[in-house]
C-alpha cells in the first residue's frame, strides 16, 4: 500500500504543477494580447487579389414576381440571390446579375414537387 501511495503522491504532484504552468501560460498570453504584443501584431497582413473599380450600374429595375416579397438578398461573386416568398407559400430564388441588373435564372422551391434528378459528378 505505501509504493500505490508515493506513485499517487508523485501523480498529483506533477498534474498540479502542469496546472500552475498552464495557468501561467493562460496569463501571459491574455497580458500580452492586451498590450498588442501578441501573434496577431507580428503577422503579416493578409494579401487580397486586387479588386477592380465597381461599375456604375445605375437604377435598374429587378423583375420581381407579382405580389412576391423579398426575404433576403445575398451577394455573390458576380451575382445576387434574391430570396422571394410568393402568396401561395413557394419561394423563388432570383439569380441577378450585378454588371447588368439583369435576371440570369429562377429557382423555384415548390413543397411537394417530385425531386430532380441528381446532378452528374463534377470532373477532377
Amino acid at each position: 500500500m505505501d509504493q500505490k501511495q508515493r506513485v499517487l503522491k508523485i501523480i498529483v504532484i506533477v498534474l498540479g504543477i502542469a496546472i500552475i504552468v498552464c495557468i501561467g501560460v493562460i496569463i501571459v498570453t491574455i497580458a500580452m494580447r492586451a498590450a498588442g504584443k501578441g501573434d496577431r501584431a507580428n503577422a503579416p497582413a493578409a494579401m487580397s487579389a486586387p479588386v477592380a473599380p465597381a461599375k456604375v450600374l445605375g437604377n435598374v429595375d429587378v423583375p420581381i414576381p407579382y405580389a412576391g416579397k423579398v426575404v433576403q438578398v445575398t451577394g455573390g461573386a458576380a451575382e445576387l440571390y434574391v430570396l422571394v416568398d410568393m402568396p401561395d407559400g413557394q419561394r423563388q430564388l432570383l439569380l441577378v446579375d450585378r454588371a447588368t441588373g439583369g435576371v440570369l435564372g429562377t429557382l423555384r422551391f415548390a413543397p411537394g414537387a417530385a425531386p430532380a434528378a441528381p446532378l452528374p459528378a463534377a470532373a477532377p
